[in-house]
């Protein structure tokens, strides 16, 4: 058939599979495909990698691959597979089909004038190349995978195009025929004599006519010991010579072994097996053909070079009392493997205090990392830090020398510490008469927060500081800063169940702009830090509609704010609030309307996640579910070395009816009684919250049973009685199934942020996804998969691939086809440097509300608000009633 029997495609046709340079100054191997229909090119795609794994472990292609670019294009065919026919006498397995292929793949080819072989696989050349060149400015072979599972290929000399069928052997049959585009002959052994046939002496360079080595001919391979002719075919009649016996091994010398080319007899070639020959049991080239190919790829190999990706590396505002990591990185451009020595660390120190030198080298070498489609190799030599309360700043020059090119660059290390990490968090709460409003379950929104925020306060770290101010129409600081240990978090938990004047009573309109201002008054005007981080966390569940404008608010305001919105977009200042949060590098979150089982444990969830970001955490694991009575259930995760300490939190309706336990990687439990003697954990109990707060590594000297790889959360259902979550024993219960959340936060080296960009909240637009992944502050580019798992607002889910843009970040979109709340949980999982697995999510939402883009408060007409409705009828029922009283008064 014809080009007329398919096409190139249309989306992202060429993809350069091995790149090491300019395709001009490197061997260049063009891959096209025949026979694979568009929803075959899944399948082409992995006959493709399949040659390349197979070229790329083959020597000496394996020993000269700095010298090689592979690079695929995508061709689809009307048909699949390949023109099979049947010819008597000659193709007699042929099926007689012709499908319609792009490149025309035909087996039974004509190989003489009036023989065909039925191995003989052949494409339409001239189109290979023409499309070739259409795409590849310079290359110098041509491959055909053709998309039949029969044995088949060839190769033209004449146009560089070699074909090789995807039967189970495909690889290897491409290797051979690539092996001819270096001028090598076919080593098969047939029938016939070379002499009578009248045959002169070959022009390839691997066979011969010549069986005593006279005219020289890969002679300087052959050991002089070596008998010449090494060994004959019985059949052939020589005298005096060995008949050649594969399993012989005397036969395995380079010398001259008869059979080549096509003959039986009197051609000679060098080595008994070789991918000229019969490759499918060797898959090796002799010496004398890997030599050829040798000196080929060798006019193409790049010049070694290494490069020092930064002069200096700095542990910035690090932690005292930790131990961390940075790596001194070389990009190594080179076929060699080399390796990195460093001198020792010296250190010098800006106050003159007797500190040990923090700065060590946990490896004294480092080697460089192949990637074997990749030019670039990397090389990391790790600098450790270790600090102490005392130590505040140090600096040091590192000299790290190349072992094998002698090459020495200096490296500048400096550090400076920072105090126990502390945060000052404001919570503004809505206490407007709308929170009065169901959220189902017989249960109140003010309710759910409530709960919510008494959960929020037993999770706040001991030295975290915490302030409150509550709002409807009038704002009130209900609370200053307070130290969580101090007092802080039972304040939280009593302005929200306490007195009267204190307590979250909804109440009128909604002034979200002036308690805005009034929480980052409340922050600033802290008086129990110093706070390394402040931010606020803003809970509204309706529209701005009195007070200062929220657009005038938010744009006097400069500390990290955070937002949840309880109840549905459309019901929330949504655009006003998310471009506020995003440009303070915060975010909002929206709950959806808070009407089942899941949003209590969801809004618990949104200030539990603002306080990791806050804190700096990571989000290992979010996992949800029901128990029954009597049951076990195991929920596993995944920690890394990288972990410096796990929060594990089990929320629940009732604790004290779970046995909330931890197993370790090396199976060992912690109960709520054995974490309080370790040293290195805390066990915390509330009313709906428990937590196992761990140090990492939980036993010192055990990394490995009590820090990276698989722990479980163990949750066993209590019958009646028993010791609970909370460490108590259990009261009875009733036998209905129980809700729970498991979250796993982790203080880590290893950062993963997420996000969304919306340039429009109106339906129907592109919302972008952005992921970032660092481990010891570099970026994480071929180690991890990156999703999201997306929530519509109909509750139909579906998923986003995220791919990586090479710095680190991962990237990918959808578009809002409804109206609503967007909940989208981005995950990722991979491989830490050191090979243990890890798993990050982070769970936000984003939205599609009409008018969202024009939304302005300020010019927000009262009637459309019930909560203004409502108000305003009583604000009109008192001025009438006022009015008449002075009337009556004036009658009388």
């Amino acid at each position: 058939m014809t080009a007329g029997d398919g096409y190139i495609s249309p989306v992202d046709p060429v993809k350069r599979l091995v790149d090491h340079g300019p395709d001009s100054e490197r061997w260049t191997l063009v891959i096209l495909g025949d026979g694979y229909r568009d929803t075959e090119l899944g399948k082409y795609h992995n006959d493709v990698d399949a040659l390349c794994d197979q070229l790329r472990t083959t020597p000496p292609f394996s020993q000269l691959w700095c010298a090689i670019n592979i690079i695929r294009i995508d061709v689809v065919s009307t048909d699949s597979g390949a023109d099979d026919p049947f010819v008597v006498g000659q193709c007699e397995n042929g099926t007689g089909e012709s499908p319609r292929t792009y490149f025309d793949g035909k087996f039974c080819s004509v190989w003489q004038p009036g023989v065909r072989l039925e191995w003989l696989l052949t494409v339409d050349e001239a189109l290979a190349r023409t499309t070739a060149e259409a795409h590849v400015a310079a290359f110098d072979q041509i491959h055909v995978i053709v998309n039949a599972n029969k044995y088949g290929g060839s190769e033209s000399p004449d146009s560089d195009v070699s074909v090789s069928s995807n039967e189970v052997t495909g690889p290897t049959i491409a290797i051979h025929e690539i092996g001819h585009s270096f001028g090598l002959a076919d080593e098969y052994g047939e029938t016939g004599s070379a002499i009578a046939g009248g045959n002169s002496e070959p022009g390839e360079p691997n066979v011969t006519l010549d069986a005593t080595g006279a005219n020289g001919k890969w002679m300087d391979l052959v050991d002089p010991s070596t008998d010449l002719p090494t060994c004959c075919n019985k059949d052939c009649g020589h005298a005096g010579c060995d008949d050649c016996d594969p399993l012989e091994s005397s036969d395995y010398v380079v010398g001259r072994h008869e059979g080549g080319r096509y003959f039986g007899c009197d051609m000679y070639r060098p080595y008994p097996v070789c991918y000229m020959n019969n490759f499918g049991d060797s898959q090796i080239f002799c010496a004398v053909c890997a030599r050829v190919i040798r000196q080929e790829l060798a006019l193409h190999m790049p010049t070694d070079a290494v490069k020092l990706v930064e002069s200096s590396i700095h542990f910035k505002d690090t932690l005292k009392g930790v131990i961390t990591y940075r790596a001194i990185k070389f990009e190594v451009h080179s076929c060699a493997q080399l390796t990195f020595s460093a001198s020792d660390p010296a250190c010098t120190f800006v106050d003159p205090a007797a500190e040990p030198c923090p700065f060590g080298l946990p490896a004294e070498t480092a080697g460089t990392v192949d990637d074997p489609f990749s030019p670039l190799k990397v090389a990391r030599l790790w600098v450790q830090l270790t600090t102490t309360d005392t130590l505040n700043q140090a600096n040091t020059t590192i000299y790290v020398t190349c072992n094998e090119t002698g090459e020495m660059w200096p490296v500048t290390v400096a550090a400076n510490t920072t105090g126990i990490d502390r945060s000052a968090i404001v919570l503004v709460l809505d206490r407007s008469g709308s929170m009065a409003g169901s959220a189902g379950g017989g249960t109140t929104k003010i309710e759910k927060l409530r709960e919510a925020i008494f959960s929020f306060a037993w999770a706040l770290r001991g030295n975290d500081g915490i302030g409150l101010v509550r709002f409807d129409h009038e704002v009130n600081r209900l609370m200053n800063v307070e130290v969580a240990s101090t007092g802080g978090s039972a304040s939280l938990s009593s302005h929200a169940f306490g007195a009267d004047e204190e307590k979250l009573d909804p109440r009128g309109l909604t002034a979200i702009g002036d308690a805005i201002i009034e929480g980052q008054a409340a922050l600033q005007s802290e008086t129990t830090g110093p706070y390394s981080t402040k931010a606020m966390i803003v809970l509204t569940d309706g529209h701005q509609n009195a007070g200062t404008p929220l657009a005038d608010a938010t744009s006097t305001i400069t500390e990290t704010t955070y937002a949840i919105g309880l109840g549905e977009p459309s019901g929330i200042n949504t655009g006003i609030l998310q471009q506020f949060t995003q440009s303070t590098d915060g975010y909002l979150r929206i709950t959806g309307e808070p009407n089942t089982s899941d949003q209590l444990n969801l809004l618990t969830k949104f200030f539990l996640q603002c306080l990791a970001e806050i804190n700096h955490s990571q989000v290992v694991l979010d996992p949800g579910g029901i128990i029954q009575e009597g049951d076990e259930h195991r929920i596993p995760f995944s920690a890394a070395e990288t972990e410096r300490s796990l929060d594990v939190y089990l929320l629940t309706p009732d604790p004290t009816q779970i046995e909330f336990q931890l197993e370790t990687p090396g199976g060992g439990l912690i109960t709520p009684e054995s974490a309080r003697d370790l040293g290195t954990a805390e066990y915390i109990a509330g009313d709906r919250i428990a937590i196992y707060r761990l140090d990492m590594p939980l036993l010192e000297g055990d990394d490995r049973s009590s820090h990276a790889g698989t722990w479980n959360a163990v949750l066993r259902r209590n019958h009646t009685g028993g010791v609970a979550a909370n460490g108590n024993s259990a009261r009875g219960a009733p036998k209905v199934p129980l809700r729970y959340d498991v979250v796993v936060h982790g203080g880590s080296d290893l950062e993963f942020s997420a996000s969304t960009t919306q340039s429009s909240f109106e339906p129907d637009r592109t919302i972008r996804l952005i992921a970032t992944l660092r481990e010891y502050s570099m970026p994480v580019t071929d180690r991890a998969t990156v999703w999201a798992e997306v929530q519509r607002p109909n509750g139909t889910e579906f998923n986003v691939a995220m791919e990586s843009d090479g710095t680190g970040e991962y990237r990918g979109s959808f578009r809002s086809s409804a109206q609503g709340n967007y909940v989208v949980k981005v995950r990722a999982r991979g491989q830490t440097l050191e090979g243990a697995t890890f798993t990050r999510e982070q769970t936000f939402t984003a939205v599609a509300v009409a008018g969202a883009d024009r939304e302005d408060d300020r010019q927000r007409d009262p009637k459309l608000d019930g909560e203004q409705r409502h108000f305003g009828l009583f604000r009109c029922v008192y001025r009438f009633c006022t009015y008449l009283k002075a009337r009556l008064r004036q009658s009388v």
